[in-house]
């Protein structure tokens, strides 16, 4: 029988079947297989993963395996269940990255962990943890309880590093502060390298575990004047210090206000006090004493007027032409 005829609207028309998922899970005989509402609700609230990049798969994939082995299922095999189940673990890019997937490309658990880790566990993240791991130091203010934590949950997050148990002692010893590798060589009666190295990581480990049993107990009174600062307390220091500085900038710029303000006032005040002060000392007018009318019209006593208000006198040479200037023309000298 031939295909109905199908206008070119009929093929643009988006068409969903329900059957292109990615993963086809194994057929169930029973009839009464059901997943409970608890244990789907258990993985929506409690794993999920979003596909971020500093997110771990390994950890998920833990995550989800301890839920599944809470419950069993007669004549229902694991890859059932889990195939089922782990499409309610993701969320965000990492359930658009399942579902862009091939229809039907995912029948067996195996199938979902090699897809899975390859998308979201690439070779260069391999090759980055396996270079944390080999260049692996203690912090300045971490203990040998924090540094050995941070330094297993490295090894955590690259299942596959590759690295035998000698070399990971070896490893964690390298990274070690002078002190702490001189605490463990005398814990070991002198050096840990006379250790096997199931024996050396032993050690290691309770001397840990009693470094962070010991840490959790009161600590003594703090001596007067001693402060411990951790990065919060030094933070809120600094923006204390930044509003006080800029309350005092505040504070400065209004008293330099204030003082330009008082400045201007004197300036103010001294400009007519002279002005109130500049008085003839003949006349008592308003003009400055060698200005005054009547010197200017009697010019002979002009030395008098000039010493009375202090200015300096002319050469006293009674003979040159500035002496006595008046008497220049006198009937009795010409």
């Amino acid at each position: 029988m031939a295909d109905p005829r199908r206008t070119l609207s009929d093929f643009e028309r988006p068409q969903f079947t329900g059957e292109e998922f990615s993963v086809q899970a194994p057929t169930i005989p029973a009839n009464n297989f059901e997943i409970k509402a608890s244990t789907m609700g258990m993985v929506q609230n409690s794993v999920q993963f979003d596909g971020l990049a500093d997110e771990d798969p390994h950890a998920h994939f833990s995550r989800f395996l301890q839920i599944c082995s809470t419950f069993k299922i007669n004549s229902v095999s694991d890859d059932a269940i889990r195939l089922r189940l782990f499409p309610f673990s993701l969320r965000g890019e990492a359930y658009r990255w399942l579902t862009s997937l091939a229809p039907g490309s995912i029948t067996t658990w195996k199938d979902m962990v090699e897809k899975f880790l390859a998308r979201y566990f690439p070779p260069s993240k391999a090759a980055r943890l396996r270079q944390e791991i080999s260049s692996f130091r203690q912090g300045d203010t971490e203990t040998l309880f924090e540094a050995h934590e941070r330094f297993k949950d490295l090894l955590c997050m690259c299942p596959h590093h590759g690295f035998p148990a000698w070399m990971k002692v070896q490893m964690l010893c390298n990274g070690l502060n002078y002190t702490t590798r001189q605490l463990i060589d005398a814990a070991a009666g002198g050096s840990l390298s006379n250790k096997l190295a199931e024996e050396a990581e032993t050690l290691i480990e309770n001397m840990a575990s009693n470094e962070c049993h010991w840490s959790t107990r009161q600590k003594a009174p703090r001596a007067a004047g001693l402060y411990e600062v951790n990065e919060t307390t030094a933070l809120a220091a600094k923006v204390d210090a930044l509003i006080k500085s800029v309350m005092d900038n505040n504070t400065l710029a209004a008293k330099v206000e204030a003082l330009t303000k008082r400045f201007d006032q004197f300036m103010l005040g001294c400009g007519s006090s002279a002005r109130a002060v500049m008085s003839c000392e003949t006349c008592g007018a308003g003009h400055a004493t060698t200005q005054c009318p009547i010197l200017i019209a009697s010019p002979a006593p002009t030395e008098s007027v000039k010493y009375v208000s202090g200015e300096p006198r002319g050469p006293g040479n009674a003979f040159g032409n500035t002496y006595n200037p008046g008497w220049k023309n006198h009937p009795n000298f010409s």
